[in-house]
């Protein structure tokens, strides 16, 4: 039979341990809140860092930072002037092949027979207008069979945008006999492109390329007598297609798919002058949105400060550090070209802003609410916390799957919304997890019981 505990020994099993070992704990526990708190802090200072002046470290689309506008001249085939419809037809053409190419928030605009093609600063707009403002004609050649010898020397020397002359060339196969063109980027900075031809293409080019292998011929790939690719032959290709590499970027190589593979103009564009062109929304928008952003956090403070006191701290701190965060996260990532705020970006960030407002509101009105009615302080803090965590998480959760999978969505402007969503989840969870529901579990464990009037507090119900 066991032996009755008496005195201490009793009081430590019904008090859950003796004295020294809950302050142990507590002692534990609340250096790891101070250390997730100053980590979160810190994060702070170097996004703020990182993002300031925002207009020079955060990428923008062309509503936030402008960029080229250039002017096309749209001329048909047979030299006269296209018509109204006709041209309002392909300004859709070219703006969906800007797309494809990455160039976010593009604008494309007709003024007669003249288009205006607006694109953001960092899109490499040269190269790719001169590729995708023609109607869209893909052309195999025999090198030999070019009568253009300007346009040889440059291809000879490696251009892949040398515009052979009209009536100096003749093609063995038209892109008719093209089923598909594939882009492939084995490794960074590599660029493939892959032409799948359909039966007759295949026994054309089987043939041709037998022919040119006994005379080490080469065949040239042309868009709208733009040489694309050119390559020697060495012996029969009859795989059903052909892949070649050439010193394009990605942004090129997605236009030369979507114009080979897309609606056809109707005409060809002389490409004109590039100037540059502000930002839609005014010259000094990128600095207005993100001092828009803090002028909210600012607002979130000064509220929760005159609904809760020193609990500002937790609730509109939460807010600060989420825009301070998603402000560093942008700036770093643009910083390595892998992000641009756009329209439907800043959409994302609006949403999640709410979210984040709303989560941290609640936790300090539930945690106030608890204790003054009749609650511990330090019971208050977690289930409060918890509750504020609960109402961010769930969300948090669905518009990080929402973000992934528009991630893989043809279209850009679901893409930017996507990639955004992720950045404000990253951010959210910092700012609401690591830095607000830890900050109130910290100051629940004694600061408050200290002075509680000041954290927005009865003193009747201290704890």
């Amino acid at each position: 039979m066991a032996e009755e505990k008496t005195g201490v020994a009793r009081w430590n099993d019904s008090e859950g341990g003796a004295p020294s070992t809950k302050k142990m704990r507590d002692s534990g526990e609340r250096k790891r809140y101070i250390g997730l708190v100053s980590f979160a802090a810190i994060l702070c200072v170097i996004s703020l860092v990182l993002a300031i002046p925002p207009a020079e470290r955060i990428a923008g689309g062309l509503y936030f930072k402008g960029g080229t506008e250039t002017q096309l001249t749209a001329v048909a085939e047979d030299g006269s002037e296209p018509s109204a419809d006709a041209i309002s037809s392909g300004c859709q053409i070219i703006k969906k092949r800007l797309n494809a190419a990455g160039a976010t928030e593009s604008q494309v605009i007709a003024d007669g027979t003249t288009i205006k093609v607006a694109v953001p600063a960092d899109f490499d707009a040269e190269g790719v207008l001169a590729l995708s403002s023609g109607n869209g004609n893909l052309e195999f050649i025999v090198m030999d069979e070019i009568g253009d010898a300007d346009a040889v020397e440059e291809i000879n020397q490696g251009s892949h945008t040398a515009q052979i002359a009209k009536g100096t060339y003749e093609s063995f196969m038209d892109g008719s006999h093209v089923t598909d063109v594939a882009v492939a980027e084995p490794q960074p900075g590599v660029i493939y492109l892959s032409f799948a031809f359909d039966d007759e293409g295949s026994k054309i080019f089987a043939d041709k390329t037998a022919e040119l292998a006994e005379q080490q011929g080469a065949i040239a790939i042309a868009l709208d007598r733009r040489v694309i690719a050119a390559a020697s032959v060495s012996e029969t290709i009859d795989g059903g297609g052909v892949s070649v590499g050439g010193d394009y970027t990605k942004s090129e190589a997605e236009a030369i798919r979507e114009t080979a593979m897309g609606d056809k103009l109707g005409f060809d564009c002389e490409v004109g002058e590039t100037e540059e062109c502000g930002a839609l929304l005014g010259d000094n928008i990128m600095n207005i949105v993100c001092g828009a952003f803090l002028a909210v956090s600012a607002v979130c403070l000064v509220v929760s400060w005159v609904k809760f006191k020193k609990l500002a701290m937790v609730v509109g701190g939460t807010v600060f550090v989420f825009f301070c965060l998603l402000m560093g996260i942008m700036a770093v990532f643009s910083r390595f070209h892998m992000y641009t705020l756009t329209i439907p970006g800043a959409i994302a960030a609006c949403i999640a802003s709410v979210v984040v407002i709303l989560a941290s509101w609640r936790m300090g009105s539930n945690f106030v609410k608890h204790v003054n009615d009749g609650g511990t302080i330090r019971g208050g803090s977690i289930s409060a916390g918890s509750e504020g965590l609960r109402i961010f998480i769930a969300p948090a959760i669905a518009y990080l799957v929402v973000g992934c999978v528009l991630l893989i969505m043809p279209q850009m402007f679901l893409r930017q919304f996507g990639l955004t969503a992720i950045y404000t989840v990253v951010a959210g969870v910092i700012a609401t997890v690591v830095y607000g529901y830890t900050l109130l579990r910290l100051k629940g464990m004694g600061t408050i019981q200290a002075a509680p009037e000041a954290w927005g507090l009865t003193p009747a119900n201290q704890s």
